[in-house]
């Protein structure tokens, strides 16, 4: 749309009846009218930021003339144009040429018609008009092409990330099935040893009554023996967990929503951050039993939570402290609420607006892409539901997502 231009024109005339004249005519006509008793002060004015956008400039006059004025223009270091009108007695065309060559727009010979100024003037409004349209499209069009420049190379980063997942998934997959292979064998052996202890520990009890001797050595072994078969179950049923985390992550890319437990989720990215976890963070879980299922994407809603948590064990590693992670859930007007908060440094107020822009991140750069928590807001939203940040007034931040509860055909809530 055209941008109105203002009204204003300078007067440039150092005859005192004459600028007097035009003044009148022009106020008449509703313009604003700025005036220059002589070339100097034409050209002072000419050169503010805010100056008129058209003059009217006599050839003739103390100081710089017009038409010094004029060509002066041609070198001054501005973005914008002023339209000038040249107005002298001369009349001999080569005198006409002589002012256009110089730049000048327009050309006026005194006396002059009143309607004939103002019409010249409304030329140079409308061409004045058409030059700051041009300028705005321009500025448009610069704006539109920077604009998809950048969404070019967001969305080429973005493929380099999608590519690099999918090779990560292609390798977790790998992982978990080269685990599975020595970990069945150690199940296996494990679960053959406890089988065969009750015959064991009778043996070693016969040995005990048979020779004292080494009563130490075969106590050692029936008291020590079945922690170690226990312990290596708790190691198999560990190991198992992060190989079905590792699957899980493998099959990410297959959105299959389900009926599915806040606890289950919250669990499993537990265990896939424990590592990251076990050393200067305490994890709080606060999630009532009786909480409803919600149709969700579990390997996702598992996703957007591991990095909720790696996010919030950074900020809390960033303050160089031992630090607590508090995740609860509750029930709000047909939602579920799930709370990830730190007592790390929290958020400056001034990112949060931007907080889950693709490839906006506060971390070093070999510490973050940027793309997480973009990607975790286009999880949460294809899911019907929202995630937000907000600092907490006690210190540290708070991420809320909300999902919509699973509900059966008839409107029920599981």
């Amino acid at each position: 749309m055209s941008k109105i231009i203002d009204r204003r024109i300078l007067i440039a005339e150092d005859d005192l009846t004459s600028r007097l004249i035009l003044s009148q005519t022009l106020s008449k006509a509703n313009f604003q009218i700025v005036v220059a008793n002589d070339g100097d002060e034409a050209w002072h004015i000419i050169k503010q930021a805010d100056s008129p956008r058209l003059a009217i400039l006599d050839w003739m006059m103390p100081g710089f003339t017009g038409l010094e004025i004029i060509k002066k223009l041609q070198y001054l270091d501005s973005n914008k144009h002023v339209y000038t009108i040249l107005l002298t007695s001369k009349t001999e065309r080569q005198d006409l040429i002589r002012g256009l060559k110089a730049g000048a727009d327009d050309y006026l010979v005194k006396p002059y018609d009143a309607d004939e100024l103002l019409a010249r003037i409304e030329v140079g409004r409308r061409i004045i008009q058409l030059e700051e349209d041009q300028v705005s499209f321009q500025n448009e069009l610069k704006k539109y092409a920077t604009d998809m420049e950048e969404l070019a190379t967001d969305r080429a980063k973005q493929l380099v990330h999608a590519d690099r997942m999918a090779t990560l998934g292609l390798l977790s997959a790998g992982m978990a099935h080269e685990i599975n292979n020595p970990l069945t064998f150690i199940s296996g052996n494990r679960q053959v040893l406890s089988d065969c202890w009750p015959t064991i520990k009778n043996s070693l009890e016969q040995d005990l009554k048979m020779a004292p001797a080494n009563s130490a050595q075969i106590g050692f072994c029936l008291e020590e023996i079945p922690k170690i078969i226990n312990g290596v179950g708790t190691g198999v049923s560990r190991v198992k967990k992060i190989v079905d985390g590792l699957k899980s992550f493998a099959r990410q890319n297959e959105t299959i929503r389900k009926p599915s437990s806040i606890h289950d989720c919250i669990n499993q990215a537990l265990i896939l951050c424990k590592n990251r976890l076990k050393y200067n963070v305490e994890v709080i879980t606060d999630i009532p039993e009786d909480m409803p299922d919600i149709n969700v994407d579990k390997q996702q809603i598992e996703q957007v939570l591991v990095n909720l948590l790696y996010n919030a064990a950074d900020a809390i590693e960033e303050q160089q402290k031992q630090g607590s992670i508090e995740i609860s859930t509750r029930l709000k007007s047909g939602k579920i609420e799930i709370i990830v908060e730190d007592n790390g440094g929290g958020l400056p107020e001034k990112i949060l607006a931007g907080l889950f822009n693709p490839f906006f991140t506060t971390k070093a750069m070999d510490k973050g892409t940027g793309l997480g928590l973009s990607i975790c807001q286009g999880i949460i939203e294809e899911h019907d539901g929202t995630i937000r940040a907000e600092n907490r007034s006690s210190g540290g931040a708070r991420f809320i997502v909300e999902l919509p509860l699973f509900t059966t055909t008839e409107g029920a809530t599981k």
